[in-house]
Parts: structure tokens; C-alpha cells; sequence
């Protein structure tokens, strides 16, 4: 499940969203929109519109149980707008993993200098904190996906040359989710020192989402990666 929603994400990438614990709506188009989950999805991540109810007739966890106090990153197939109110379909729960590996075709943008860095995408919307060397190792894995990828486009036999990469992504990808398909939660021990990104466009964009169980201990350090 967790490869095949990785899919889904890259797929209908840049269609993101965002549940702030600091926000009842939801966060869509790079923070310029707020929406609310379709009254009849299935997935209860609050902030459901008007006519579904909050919670009602949802499955999983709920926003408020997922993520302690970090931020919860969705991809969805389908915004519309009924009046002032925006409203999303398709929605589905993505882990930080999928969008910083599959998502996109430029590379990630990395700031900092100090031990922690931030990683982002879109502008600095989708933002994590995490050390230097897990942002370089998550560069390098990202860079091989798409030359694994390539290669599979000119022949594809050529993939079987990628196998350990792919087989890399793969469990990194099954580890980042638990059995119900919510993101694993971070290291709790670890707390990221250097401050996140911001646009200086508009700094209210910046993410604060804490880094997920893919930067802890579970990276398979074993698999050779090329370098950057």
C-alpha cells in the first residue's frame, strides 16, 4: 500500500495539501488556497465541509491522532469550488518520503549550513528539518529514482542495472507507513535546531512538518547510492 500511494502521489503531483495543527482548514496550491476534504471522503482529516461532518462517515484516524503536533501532507486527484468554498476529491495521506523521492523532476532544494537542513519543494511550501548527511542521502537516492527511471523509458531491460536502487526506494517506501497508511512518526529524540525554510514571496508558506521515521535509523546504509 505505502509503494502504491507513493505512486499516487508522484502521479498527481503538484495536486498537495497540508493539515497544520494550528489550522481548521486545510492548506492547498502552495498555502494560496484553503479547502476542506469532499463531505462524502472517505478519509476524516478534519476541516471536512459543511454537509459531511466532521468525522462522520470517515475512516482512520483523524488529524488530531495522526501526527502529534507536526503537520499532515495529503495529494488529492481533484479540487472544486462551490461559491467561496473549495472542496477536495481523491484525497489520500502521503509520507514526507514519497514526496521528497518521487515527487517532481527538479532536485530538491537544500538550505542551510549548519548540521541541519532544510529540504524542500515547491517553492519552500513542502519543507522538513533533518541533518545534513540524511538530505544528501535522500539527493542522491532521488537522483538515482530518476536514472533508474530513464533508463526504463530507452529500454526496459536496462532497469534490472537499478535493481538495488529500486529495491532501496521500495523498503525505505514500506517503512515510511504503518499498516493503516499513516506516516510512521519520527525519531521523538531527535529535535531539528536549524529554523525552516521561508519564501521570502511570502513567508506564511513555510512548512512545519517534523521529519519522518525515513531520516531515523530505519535508512539501509548497506546499499550503495552514486554520488551526488
Amino acid at each position: 500500500a505505502a509503494i502504491i500511494l507513493a505512486v499516487v502521489a508522484a502521479g498527481v503531483y503538484p495536486n498537495l495539501a497540508v493539515k497544520r495543527p494550528s489550522k481548521k482548514k486545510i492548506e492547498v496550491n502552495a498555502g494560496r488556497v484553503d479547502a476542506s476534504t469532499h463531505p462524502q471522503s472517505l478519509l476524516d482529516i478534519g476541516g471536512k465541509d459543511k454537509g459531511g461532518g466532521k468525522g462522520k462517515g470517515g475512516m482512520g484516524k483523524s488529524s488530531q491522532q495522526v501526527g502529534g503536533s507536526g503537520a499532515e501532507w495529503l495529494c488529492y486527484t481533484e479540487m472544486t469550488q462551490v461559491e467561496e468554498r473549495y472542496s477536495m476529491t481523491g484525497v489520500s495521506r502521503v509520507s514526507p518520503l514519497a514526496l521528497l523521492l518521487l515527487c517532481g523532476d527538479d532536485p530538491l532544494e537544500v538550505q542551510g549550513s549548519s548540521g541541519d537542513v532544510s529540504v524542500s519543494l515547491l517553492d519552500g511550501w513542502v519543507d522538513f528539518a533533518m541533518p545534513r548527511d540524511q538530505a544528501d542521502k535522500l539527493q542522491n537516492l532521488r537522483y538515482a529514482l530518476r536514472q533508474a527511471f530513464l533508463a526504463y523509458c530507452d529500454a526496459p531491460p536496462k532497469a534490472k542495472e537499478h535493481a538495488s536502487t529500486l529495491t532501496c526506494a521500495a523498503q525505505l517506501l514500506q517503512d515510511s507507513l504503518d499498516e493503516t497508511g499513516v506516516p510512521e512518526q519520527g525519531d521523538v529524540s531527535y529535535r531539528p535546531q536549524a529554523p525552516a525554510y521561508v519564501p521570502k514571496a511570502s513567508p506564511s508558506m513555510v512548512a512545519s512538518a517534523k521529519p519522518s521515521s525515513f531520516v531515523a535509523a530505519k535508512q539501509k546504509a548497506g546499499v550503495p547510492l552514486p554520488a551526488g
